[in-house]
């Protein structure tokens, strides 16, 4: 920063956050790849399923810090709440966190994923020490997140008959234990009834497993993941779970225990899992009708649709049907309509009566958009033009365009186009020109034209100079201002009188 030394006293800098980084190899190597080497990829055993969708990996300052699940509540509602440990909580912010979904390999033994998805900010609902749980709720919703689910959950005061853990260890890859025998209730390590005791039948957990589910023979999450053996792959390779049945109560009060926040109107004994909502199919939407669907309705819930704005559509409206999805059918009004529509389902009902709102943007009829940049140049002048919708960058994808082409006609020395945008330099010679994209979709092709002038300018623009004179010089008072070319369409004197005014 270089600024004057007398305004040295009033500069200040202000820190947003500090990322931590850790010597403990424990903490600095948990990454793709460092699990150990008995444990299993989801891909290995099925793919986890619901259940595995649900499981995400806790990342706090960049580090892989836990795991943990999101969890269904009573309501069935889909509001975003993640079970994890509350050991997890301790020294950290749960607002500064991220989780990472769909961390999997695509197959057993394979590599790295490529894509994931990851939601930013927790805020904390629930711990309690005794049974190690933490509850927090996602800051953004994951309606409409069409490969993520909400886990189901027994609270029930009984063992597993069978079970089986997903998890995160050291950072890794989704992973999967099962356990065959029946589980032992216990303490932690110690006499008690607060945890759940698994020795695994194959795979195993390791740190960063931490917080994640334990799911009983009816796949319905019964505690989460307090610690474990520190062998990793040898001896009896033993697990305690904080159980789901104390969590319940905790200690009594909103923020110690899970009931006020998962039991709903009817404080059940079990949920099932149930898949976030989303809507399938695929735009442009043209003149012929065209099927989008909500897919995964939650049970319970009644479901009506409508579509907006109005005028681009012919059918704008209609009721559930049947079962466990149900559609929209849509139409372009004419071969005229075209723009960014919202197609919106509307889910009402549940055991809580409760609201629940999937939208999606859709793309009506041709392309459509304008292209945005400036008129005029100056011989040598770099240029940029983009093609906009709304003010905003045009998305091929959602306009559905399969074929973009860019050309030009006039004094330009260079053109090079980059998707929806394209640059170029000015000259060397003068005069008026055009920049044509033409954009093709399912419903049609659109051309739009923007022109523009090279021109000279002063102290430039090809072999003749534009001279500017002003007299008197210098002056407090009225001046003439003089433009004299002798190559543009300018008068050769055109003067300009304006009054220089005081301070």
């Amino acid at each position: 920063v270089i600024m004057p030394k007398e305004t040295l006293k009033a500069f200040a800098i202000t820190v947003a956050g500090v990322v931590h980084g850790f010597q403990d190899i424990e903490i600095s190597t948990r990454s793709y790849g460092d699990s150990a080497p008995c444990n299993n990829d989801v891909a290995c055993l099925g793919g986890g399923g619901n259940q595995g969708d649900a499981v995400g990996m806790i990342i706090s300052g960049n580090t892989r810090i836990c795991s943990g699940a999101l969890i269904n509540n009573a309501c069935q509602n889909l509001r975003p709440f993640f079970l994890t440990a509350d050991h997890c909580v301790e020294g950290q912010n749960p607002q500064n966190w991220v989780i990472r979904f769909n961390y999997d390999s695509p197959t057993c033994g394979g590599s790295e994923p490529t894509e994931w998805v990851t939601y930013n900010g927790t805020n904390l609902r629930a711990r309690h020490s005794s049974s190690d749980f933490a509850l927090v709720e996602l800051v953004y919703p994951v309606i409409g997140q069409s490969t993520l689910a909400m886990a189901g959950w027994d609270r029930a005061d009984a063992n597993t008959t069978s079970g089986f853990g997903i998890h995160h260890p050291k950072g890794d890859v989704k992973k999967i234990s099962v356990d065959f025998d029946p589980s032992v209730i216990e303490g932690y390590g110690t006499t008690g009834d607060t945890h759940l005791k698994v020795i695994w039948d194959d795979g195993t957990t390791e740190k960063g497993s931490s917080g994640s589910p334990l799911f009983d023979q009816s796949s319905r999450v019964v505690g989460q993941l307090h610690g474990g053996d520190t062998v990793v792959c040898s001896g009896n390779k033993t697990s305690w779970y904080g159980r789901f049945f104390k969590s319940w109560t905790g200690n009594n009060s909103s923020s110690t225990r899970l009931s006020d926040w998962l039991g709903g109107n009817g404080n059940p004994t079990t949920t099932n899992t149930v898949r976030t909502p989303s809507i399938s199919g695929n735009s442009p939407i043209c003149t012929v009708n065209k099927t989008f669907v909500l897919d995964d309705l939650v049970p319970g819930y009644g479901v009506t649709w409508t579509v907006a704005p109005t005028l681009l559509f012919a059918t704008t409206g209609g009721a559930s049907t049947s079962g466990t999805t149900t559609s929209a059918i849509l139409r372009a009004l004419n071969s005229n309509s075209s723009g960014a529509a919202v197609l919106t389902f509307t889910l009402i009902g549940g055991a809580c009566d409760d609201t629940i709102i999937v939208s999606r943007r859709i793309w009506v009829g041709r392309p459509n958009f304008a292209i945005v940049g400036n008129f005029w140049y100056c011989p040598g002048n770099y240029g940029y033009v983009s093609m906009q919708y709304n003010g905003q960058l045009v998305s091929t994808q959602e306009q559905g365009i399969t074929n973009l082409t860019w050309t030009f006609q006039g004094p330009l020395s260079s053109f090079n186009s980059q998707n929806t945008s394209a640059s170029f330099i000015a000259g060397p010679g003068l005069g008026s020109g055009v920049i044509t994209a033409i954009a093709t979709n399912a419903c049609g092709t659109t051309t739009v034209n923007f022109p523009f002038v090279v021109q000279a300018c002063f102290g430039g623009g090809g072999s003749e100079k534009s001279k500017l004179v002003v007299s008197p010089n210098p002056s407090q008072g009225i001046v003439t201002v003089e433009v004299k070319d002798n190559i543009h369409v300018l008068d050769a004197m055109a003067q300009s009188r304006f009054q220089l005014f005081d301070k």
